[in-house]
């Protein structure tokens, strides 16, 4: 296994206005998956989606120096100012002493949240409880199947479920289906950060994962990884897009098609951009 620093192998694209307003003009719902303020800017210069999703991994380097709430706090004044919906998604791992201040801190951004994605099951229990009037995605996390699924879909609020990985499963149920058509698909194993310095914690850490994109090599694959906040490390398969599917998968019900750029440089948005609008947009004119 070799880890090295993730390369720029996109090209700069330019986009007219006109392709920018044809962006959102389709039969079904866009969605960013981001964690970084840096990509915010990048869909601000280039496409707005209709949904924004972030909070589950958020850029070591920018909560480095921004509280994490605050990171929030502009990627929903940005949601709000451009008419996007904010989907906010929460962690799968939680140890006990992190628990109540993660919690409190979700809690509190409930305001400008148009739906919250729970990925841990002790979460998910706590805020149904409350009776938060926000709608709920159950997130890859709780490890939906066929056997559990009518027991999570009759809580209060669950209206979205990401069928990536679940497409069998039955949709009738939730009026938000998504699925991941672009960027990069999520695995299911969570490691530990393979860049940390093990003799210091937390951001006393000097890794480079607040500095650089890496991706892991092995057998000639590419696994682009990601840390959290908690050092946790996200590993990712390589980018892919399968937009000669929509047409399908809208048939048989999704209607939210979600770009993935987690772990990918911002430069990623434009690059899958012009793909999709390529295939979806009889009037793009990309600038050559």
């Amino acid at each position: 296994m070799k880890i090295k620093i993730r390369e720029n192998n996109t090209k700069i694209l330019d986009f007219s206005d006109e392709d920018r307003n044809n962006f959102r003009n389709f039969d079904f719902k866009t969605n960013f998956r981001i964690s970084s303020l840096e990509q915010l800017k990048t869909i601000e210069s280039c496409f707005l989606p209709d949904i924004i999703e972030a909070g589950e991994i958020i850029s070591t380097r920018d909560i480095a120096t921004t509280k994490f709430v605050d990171v929030i706090h502009s990627i929903q004044n940005f949601c709000k100012k451009n008419k996007i919906q904010f989907h906010l998604s929460t962690p799968k791992i939680l140890i006990e002493r992190d628990f109540e201040r993660v919690y409190d801190e979700i809690k509190s951004l409930n305001k400008g949240t148009d739906c919250i994605i729970i990925n841990n099951s002790k979460f998910l229990k706590r805020f149904v409880s409350e009776n938060i009037d926000i709608p709920i995605e159950l997130g890859y996390g709780l490890e939906i199947n066929k056997n559990n699924l009518e027991e999570y879909t009759n809580l209060k609020n669950v209206k979205c479920f990401d069928f990536t990985k679940n497409l069998s499963l039955p949709n009738e149920k939730f009026s938000m289906k998504k699925y991941t058509i672009a960027g990069v698909l999520k695995m299911d194993k969570i490691i530990n950060c393979p860049l940390k310095n093990p003799q210091k914690s937390g951001f006393l850490c000097d890794a480079k994962c607040k500095d650089n994109f890496f991706e892991i090599t092995q057998n000639e694959n590419n696994f682009p990884i990601i840390c959290d906040g908690f050092c946790n490390c996200h590993m990712y398969e390589d980018i892919f897009s399968n937009f000669e599917k929509i047409n399908y998968l809208k048939a048989i019900g999704i209607n939210i098609f979600t770009f993935d750029f987690t772990p990918l440089q911002s430069y990623y948005i434009p690059y899958f951009i012009r793909l999709f609008m390529e295939n979806f947009s009889k009037n793009f004119k990309n600038k050559k």
